[in-house]
């Protein structure tokens, strides 16, 4: 949940955009956020890729 202001909360789903199913595994993020670190990540460790 998300605080809003002093009187409202909202779901956290309600307030993001998210990844649609499969979007990850495919390789076509077009959420900036995971866009960013997507290519760095690994499934082996939490180190970045180079």
């Amino acid at each position: 949940m998300i605080r809003i202001n002093a009187r409202e909360v909202r779901s956290a789903r309600s307030q993001y955009d998210w990844v649609e199913p499969g979007e990850l595994l495919d390789h076509n993020v077009t959420h900036p956020a995971f866009a960013k670190f997507w290519d760095m990540a690994r499934a082996d460790s939490f180190a970045a890729a180079v």
